[in-house]
């Protein structure tokens, strides 16, 4: 029952509803005779394969025929049953045919077109997870993943077409940005070995490809600032190098250096300038004539060295010491004793000789007028002490400190022995002992003991038992000091034998009668002394020691050339002297021999009484300490 097509104007056009099998085959359908449609609608499928229509045709047969077979329906009795019956089947008929066409365009149709989109949905995915890559600089990872999931893909379907232009073009960027990231790599080495003019081009190059990547613009300008840094290091190297004449430029040019960059060659930067501004104070301090008016350049050099190194020796000390000595100058201009005393002291005990002596020039008179203060005030304890510490310092006259600490030393109940002339210390009461030392005018010491007779008096010296004539000293406290335990034995005085002859003995002047206020000039007495050569005595008026303003002199010859003369009595340094009490050492260390003449002389050196005369032996004589006494009668 094939029916072919067939060539001319009435012709049957190949696979439409104009062939006559296929009217044929509706009929059948019409009429019930499903196998006859399926042959028909089977002819057509075979001769028209592509032809949709007929397909759909010979599954509708097919399918009627097996709703047949199962309810054993007859073919050639066709009976339609009633309108009532008829609607219920035609109801179940549509949506069979409406459930047929809705499978079969689930399959066909829509099929085909969730599988492309699920498709779809994957190449998006990696195009996505290739961008992240990329952001992640993992550009083979990226490549890959754009080749294998999404490239590959979407050459076979054409309306895929967007995918594929993006996974190209997205390709293309990681292999600049590869590029571009290789490039910003071998920049960053080369500028890491201070090779900054090749990193300059390569990062420049970077910029005209990819003018926002990374820190690109920001390396430019650090490699700017670290250029101009290395120039003003290797200036400032240069300077260094010229010596001290450039020290003030080669403070500068580091200074500068770390003022951009204090990171920048941070060890060797400061390890020069410590150097500098130590070398800059010292070589103030050093001058000579000294300058205090530069210390202020001194404190700049030394505060800016502490700033670096605060712990830093002698940098510390000295910047200590400068600051105390500005700050005292600064006190002493203004009269603030006490600042004054507090920041000079600091300074003169760590350093006398601070600024060449100029700390010690302006302490001295600074305790000075701080103990006055105090003085008026009542402080008389705290004023001595700053009498006392001025009478220690280094200066040439401390009469003022010496003057002031006895005014206002306190009183003691401790015996005590002040030397009046430069003595010696015997090992016993007596000149015959040896000698253990010597004591100058003005040395006090704490008497321990006395002599039987109390014209000699035992004090501490250097911790053992010396001895002090008594005449040749002031004494305070002395009413309870008792006579010394185990006062040594006197020793013999062996004499020398010799054939010179002794001389007679002296005697007494006699008193002539003359017109002089003293009319009677006496040798009381002339004892031997090994250790010193002395003349001591007094001035009478009736028989009674007294003051005046006499005093008494001494020469080689009657009516000599005076040698020296004293004042008789207490006076000026010689404030514990008894009544009319006199003393003139012809030796110090030991024995002389002469013919001595002592007479008194009033304020104009005019002579007013007789002379005394005594002869002094030599070594093993009996007569070295000498008693004379001028009386008015």
């Amino acid at each position: 029952m094939t029916v072919g097509a067939t060539d001319g104007p009435n012709s049957i056009t190949p696979g439409t509803t104009n062939d006559p099998r296929y009217k044929e085959a509706m009929a059948c359908m019409q009429d019930g005779s499903w196998p006859q449609a399926i042959e028909y609608f089977s002819d057509l499928v075979r001769d028209y394969p592509n032809n949709r229509r007929f397909q759909n045709a010979l599954e509708m047969a097919q399918f009627k025929a097996d709703v047949d077979a199962s309810t054993n329906v007859r073919a050639k009795r066709w009976i339609l049953p009633g309108p009532r019956a008829l609607l219920p089947l035609l109801v179940l008929v549509v949506i069979t045919i409406l459930l047929f066409y809705a499978v079969r365009f689930t399959i066909n149709v829509l099929g085909p077109l969730l599988a492309e989109a699920e498709q779809t949905t994957k190449m998006d995915t990696a195009l996505d997870q290739a961008r992240n890559l990329l952001d992640q600089e993992l550009f083979d990872e990226a490549r890959t993943k754009l080749q294998d999931e999404v490239l590959a893909l979407s050459a076979q379907n054409k309306p895929q077409k967007t995918i594929h232009i993006q996974a190209s073009g997205l390709l293309a960027t990681i292999d600049l940005d590869e590029q571009v990231f290789e490039r910003y790599q071998e920049g960053v080495a080369l500028m890491e070995k201070e090779e900054y003019g090749s990193a300059v081009v390569l990062f420049r190059d970077i910029l005209t490809k990819r003018p926002d990547y990374k820190d690109v613009a920001k390396r430019l300008t650090e490699i700017e600032q670290l250029a101009k840094l290395l120039e003003l290091f290797l200036q400032a190297d240069l300077f260094y190098k010229e010596g001290t004449d450039q020290r003030v430029q080669t403070i500068a040019t580091y200074e500068a250096l770390r003022e951009l960059d204090d990171k920048y060659q941070q060890e060797a930067v400061e390890g020069r300038l410590m150097e500098l501004y130590l070398a800059g104070a010292q070589s103030i301090l050093s001058l000579e004539p000294p300058a205090p008016e530069r210390l202020p350049e001194v404190l700049s050099y030394l505060n800016r060295l502490v700033q670096i190194a605060p712990r830093q020796e002698p940098g510390r000390s000295m910047f200590r010491m400068a600051n105390d000595y500005q700050a005292g100058a600064d006190a002493y201009a203004t009269a603030d004793w006490e600042t004054a005393v507090n920041n000079l002291g600091a300074v003169v005990k760590q350093e006398p000789d601070y600024l060449g002596g100029r700390a010690v020039e302006l302490l001295y008179p600074a305790l000075i007028s701080w103990a006055d203060e105090l003085q008026e005030k009542g402080e008389t304890e705290k004023a001595n002490e700053m009498y006392a510490r001025a009478e220690e310092l280094p200066v040439s006259d401390t009469d003022r400190a010496r003057s002031g600490s006895a005014q206002t030393a306190p009183a003691s109940t401790q015996a005590s022995a002040v030397v009046t002339i430069d003595i010696n210390v015997r090992s016993g009461p007596g000149t015959s002992y040896s000698i253990i030392g010597g004591a100058n005018q003005g040395t006090q010491f704490a008497i321990t003991g006395k002599n039987p007779s109390g014209d000699w008096w035992q004090i501490d010296y250097n911790g053992q038992a010396g001895w002090l004539f008594g005449q040749l000293v002031t004494t305070e406290n002395t009413g309870d000091v008792p006579i010394a335990e185990n006062i040594p034995q006197q020793p013999r005085v062996v004499q020398q034998p010799t054939n010179t002859p002794v001389p007679a003995p002296p005697t007494a002047i006699p008193a002539p009668v003359s017109n002089f206020k003293f009319n009677s000039a006496s040798l009381v007495r002339c004892d031997p002394n090994a250790g010193i050569t002395y003349v001591q005595g007094r001035t009478l008026v009736g028989g009674q020691p007294q003051n005046g303003d006499w005093s008494v002199a001494f020469s080689y010859a009657a009516n000599g050339p005076v040698v020296a003369q004293i004042k008789a009595g207490p006076h000026p340094g010689y404030e514990g002297w008894a009544q009319g009490f006199f003393s003139h050492i012809l030796q110090t260390d030991g024995p002389r021999e002469g013919n001595w003449f002592f007479w008194v002389v009033d304020p104009s050196g005019k002579r007013i009484s007789e002379y005394a005369n005594v002869q002094t032996n030599g070594s093993g004589g009996s007569c070295q300490n000498a008693v004379i006494e001028f009386d008015s009668r």
